[in-house]
């Protein structure tokens, strides 16, 4: 059997003896606006206790990538010369020759140059093999956590 929130409301109320409300949404009633705020925390509490597969769904997203040249060096953490930094910005991880782990666009500084988190371990040199890859990406406005083992 199924009960609306208005209905389960209306039992609580009755329970406790408090006046029984016709609304509970936009309700001016401290102890209904109270009592919705203790329903909205134990089902809230509920959803984390469990994986609930009606509350489960697949997420799919695709990669972006660039792979283009440019020039760095050790002296700066610029890339400069890049023939275009049209859709670069700074949820993108950059790899290439003396360029670290975990390096990411700080800055896109121009539509050819962009300043990176970490110095350079080597200079790229000129017009060298750069990638930016995306690895941020937004999580859907449902999202609440990741169930193990379903990557």
């Amino acid at each position: 059997m199924s009960s609306t929130m208005l209905q389960l409301v209306q039992q609580v109320t009755n329970e406790l003896g408090v006046t029984t409300p016709a609304v509970v949404a936009g309700s001016p009633n401290q102890d209904v606006i109270q009592i919705l705020a203790l329903m909205n925390a134990s089902g809230y509490e509920l959803l984390r206790r469990a994986d609930w597969q009606q509350l489960v769904h697949q997420e799919q997203f695709s990669t972006e990538y660039l792979t283009t040249t440019g020039d760095w060096t050790t002296a700066a953490r610029t890339i400069t010369n890049i023939p275009s930094t049209a859709g670069l910005d700074t949820t993108y991880q950059v790899v290439g020759t003396g360029i670290s782990n975990a390096t990411y666009i700080e800055s896109v500084d121009s539509s050819t140059q962009v300043t990176v988190n970490q110095d350079f371990t080597e200079a790229g040199g000129t017009s060298a093999t750069v990638d930016f890859q995306k690895v941020k990406y937004d999580l859907p406005s449902d999202y609440l956590a990741m169930i193990p083992r379903t990557q």
